[in-house]
């Protein structure tokens, strides 16, 4: 508490302010954290792409810990008080790849609702909601290709500093970071093939049809908040670029500082909320103690619901 809007013996109302707010967003995100936690050990199944989800991030913060670790040992080993401690940007690799990740996850399931919507909405090319998808998927896709600039960048900037640490773990970090933006593509291909042969036995009911309905009316929902993630994570991306890589003034640094760690914080609790969203067992605390009856769950008989398509199974594979 007592570093609260304090940065390099520099501090403004602003910067206290969006530090006292950055403290709210950051126990709000420890609080998802733990009811998220609760989540995963009541429920009894766990959703593959959800795994490989907690593996990435597992990976990734391991990856970080080493690097820090790393970045211990060169500064005592090559320990001189006259000199400045070793340029070590490793670390902060780590964490554009799990942003890069967020971005990649991000564009896979824009990618899934576009296709869904492209075969509902057939014929109406000009559909307002087929007009906004496809742009978010080319935005989506230009932040994919300036995340990966920016890691070029850092490992350049690594070579041409002959950094000892950095040149060592350098590929290592590249070679983390395209491991993990391909995990989403492979876990979805897994389970379009999965899908695929249930798909072949599936009886085209009007309970399987309204259900996939629910799917994509679900991904109205969850499309916007999806890619506001993503886009959350290119300002942190660059926030903490002009923050660590850049020469900028105390009273700059004590604005951003805030809005890094703000920005981040919100993340997680936008993470979580939607890991939570697809628990069963939260679901089933949720409606425990909520007022509406059993029976709205149930299908409505109508005639008016539309064919089931194998796009929406696709869609139903994927992890959100």
């Amino acid at each position: 508490m007592a570093e609260i809007g304090y940065t390099n013996g520099y501090t403004t109302p602003l910067s206290i302010s969006l530090s006292y707010i950055e403290l709210f967003f950051n126990v709000t995100s420890y609080l998802f954290i733990s009811v998220f936690c609760i989540t995963l050990i009541k429920e009894k199944s766990f959703s593959r792409n959800l795994v490989i989800i907690m593996v990435n991030t597992a990976f990734t913060y391991l990856f970080y810990h080493v690097s820090r670790l790393t970045k211990l040992i060169f500064e005592l080993w090559f320990y001189d008080p006259y000199q400045p401690p070793p340029d070590f940007t490793a670390d902060y690799l780590v964490t554009i790849t799990k942003h890069a990740t967020c971005i990649n996850i991000a564009t896979i399931v824009v990618e899934r609702i576009i296709s869904t919507f492209s075969n509902i909405n057939s014929g109406k090319k000009n559909c307002l909601k087929t007009i906004i998808f496809n742009y978010s998927s080319i935005i989506l896709v230009a932040l994919q290709w300036a995340v990966a600039l920016m890691i070029f960048y850092l490992f350049i900037k690594g070579i041409i500093a002959r950094s000892l640490p950095y040149l060592i773990f350098a590929p290592i970090y590249l070679l983390g970071g395209l491991i993990f933006a391909l995990l989403p593509r492979i876990a979805r291909k897994i389970n379009e093939k999965n899908r695929l042969k249930q798909l072949q036995n599936l009886q085209h009911s009007l309970k399987n049809r309204y259900y996939y309905l629910q799917n994509v009316k679900a991904a109205e929902i969850l499309n916007p908040i999806i890619v506001s993630v993503a886009f959350l994570s290119t300002v942190w991306i660059i926030i903490g670029t002009v923050r660590y890589q850049f020469i900028i003034s105390d009273q700059v640094n004590s604005i951003l500082r805030p809005l890094y760690f703000m920005i981040y914080s919100i993340e997680v609790d936008i993470v979580s909320v939607l890991l939570m969203y697809k628990s069963e067992w939260w679901h089933r605390l949720l409606n425990k103690h909520s007022c509406g009856s059993a029976n709205q769950d149930k299908p409505k008989r109508s005639g008016t619901i539309a064919p089931v398509r194998d796009v929406d199974m696709y869609f139903k594979s994927y992890a959100w």
